[in-house]
């Protein structure tokens, strides 16, 4: 199982309560229609977001490539609520969807939430750092075996 941590800036889309988790770049549109080029990915970002610094549109386009097309059924997500500083677990349960009519975070997949508000201090210091990642969507690679037994305790 891989696992992935995900951070989403929008506390109101309530992604636990709703059983998905979502991502921005909104002006992208959708990302199936790009498909999983990165350097159409990162020509698209950077028509749509003109402003944005040179070196984050090669981040961005690594975060919506892993989102809609790495990202698999069956995978294991670690989100950290940051309100309550807990961790929410879940497994993707669908493929990657555009919602054109959401008004935020178009960019969707289905999850099971299988333990929410866990303690961040069930788990090593190594990992809790490790969830802690600025990138919003990134593969937990040093201490995924912790979580994926959590996950698979379920």
């Amino acid at each position: 199982m891989r696992v992935w941590g995900l951070h989403n800036d929008r506390p109101e889309l309530d992604l636990v309560e709703h059983g998905f988790v979502s991502i921005g770049w909104t002006a992208v549109g959708d990302l199936a229609a790009i498909g999983p080029d990165k350097e159409a990915m990162k020509a698209r970002l950077a028509s749509v977001y003109p402003a944005a610094k040179k070196g984050a549109i090669p981040v961005w386009a690594g975060v919506l490539l892993r989102f809609a097309f790495e990202m698999r059924v069956g995978d294991g997500v670690i989100y950290p609520h940051k309100p309550d500083s807990t961790l929410n677990f879940g497994r993707v349960d669908g493929g990657y969807r555009h919602e054109p009519g959401a008004p935020v975070h178009p960019n969707r997949r289905a999850v099971t939430w299988l333990h929410t508000g866990v303690p961040r201090e069930a788990f090593s210091e190594g990992a809790r750092w490790e969830v802690g990642s600025s990138v919003t969507l990134f593969a937990v690679r040093n201490h995924a075996h912790e979580f994926a037994d959590f996950l698979e305790a379920a």
